[in-house]
């Protein structure tokens, strides 16, 4: 005959089975978390590091790779812009994406960063912070349902 199972094991074996459990889930969410962070503290690193200028767009140049992923075409911006030393320079957005459009001539604000004059950031949410957004906001969700998860069951067992 089987022994009967004592409330104290269930107890701890429940324990456990919930501990490997909240593990699981949090190791992701920390990883995603930790990325985000890095994301954003790399984004507001580059804003202060670069200068706030006026550059004319160009026509943009068509992400090869991403062409044949999508079926609609993703382009890098592209712009003119003169320095601080009065150069004439060139340069480009670092992600491609389809939200912005400019016409060629349009004048732009973009951030340019005098250490690579030919990157050119768009200020804004949408082309600085969703990045870092899309990837730690899941991981805090995640973290907190977890911890509230885990407050609950403590109090029961």
């Amino acid at each position: 005959m089987d022994q009967p199972v004592s409330t104290d094991a269930m107890r701890s074996r429940l324990r456990r089975y919930v501990r490997w459990f909240l593990y699981i889930f949090a190791f992701p969410a920390l990883i995603s978390v930790g990325i985000g962070g890095q994301m954003a503290l790399r984004t507001w690193l580059a804003i202060h590091a670069a200068d706030l200028v006026t550059a004319t767009a160009l026509a943009p140049t068509q992400d090869a790779m991403r062409v044949n992923m999508t079926s609609h075409a993703i382009y890098y911006a592209n712009f003119e812009y003169i320095d601080a030393a009065g150069q004439t320079r060139q340069a480009r957005t670092p992600d491609s994406s389809n939200l912005y459009t400019f016409a060629p001539g349009t004048k732009v604000q973009v951030y340019v960063n005098p250490a690579q004059p030919q990157v050119a950031r768009l200020p804004g949410f949408w082309s600085l912070w969703i990045g870092p957004t899309a990837m730690a906001a899941p991981g805090l969700i995640v973290l907190l349902v977890l911890f509230g998860l885990y407050r609950l069951f403590r109090r029961f067992v």
